[in-house]
Order: structure tokens, then sequence, then C-alpha cells
């Protein structure tokens, strides 16, 4: 018995497909959650901009008092107000960049949505060319 025998990995599954229709509610639903999520991001980047707009009001309210108080308790109030600012501007900069992720990832969503909803006679020449020279390499 010197032969070699691949049975394969426990729990692979082999040959499994999914249905196109399964396929397409999946993104669908997957789409629906992203936009819910989009709109709590949304909510979250208002917020913070409100907090930011605070923020730089009081410190420019503050700024003619400082000349009047002494140079240590002048530099706690200005670090505090700078953490502050700095931490609501990081802040702002870390939910616009979530916006858009969840935009980018929307968008190629309802593209492949669309895609498998396009009957294969409908695919132009030009997508077959480019998809035939990507499996070939």
């Amino acid at each position: 018995m010197n032969e070699l025998i691949h049975t394969g990995v426990m729990g692979m599954r082999w040959g499994k497909r999914k249905s196109k229709s399964s396929m397409i509610s999946n993104l669908s639903t997957q789409n629906k959650k992203l936009n819910t999520k989009l709109d709590t991001t949304i909510a979250k980047s208002e917020k913070n901009k409100t907090k930011l707009d605070k923020a730089t009001k009081k410190v420019a309210k503050f700024r003619p008092y400082l000349t009047d108080i002494g140079k240590t308790v002048q530099r706690e109030i200005g670090n505090h107000r700078r953490r502050v600012l700095s931490s609501a501007i990081r802040k702002d900069k870390h939910l616009t960049k979530k916006i858009d992720r969840i935009k980018k990832r929307m968008v190629t969503n309802s593209q492949s949505i669309k895609t498998m909803r396009t009957p294969i006679k409908d695919i132009n020449v030009a997508s077959i060319a480019a998809g035939k020279a990507f499996i070939n390499g």
C-alpha cells in the first residue's frame, strides 16, 4: 500500500456553491446594515462637530483672561483646552474615514448586485476579455 491518498481537510466543503439569489439577498441585507451603520456614524460625527465648535468657542472666549492669571495656571488651562480640542479633532478625522469606508463598501455591494442581476448575454466583450485576462494571469 504505497499510495498517497488525499481525503481533504476536516470540515472543508467540497463543491458547495451558493445560488445567485442567495448571494444577492445577502448583499442587499449587508447594504441595509451598512446604511444604518452609516446613519449612526453620521449622527456621531455631527455630535462630535458640535463638541469641537464648543471647545473652540471656549478657548477663544477664555483667551483674553489668561494674561491676568499666573503662568503655571495659564499653562494648565491651555493644556487642558488643547487636549480637548485635539481629541475632538482626532475623533472627527476617525469618523470621516469610517464614513468613507462604509460608503465605499456600499458602492461595491451595489455594483456586485447589479453585476449578478445582468444576464450573461448582456455582458459586453471587453468585460469578458478583462475577466479572462485576470484569470489567466
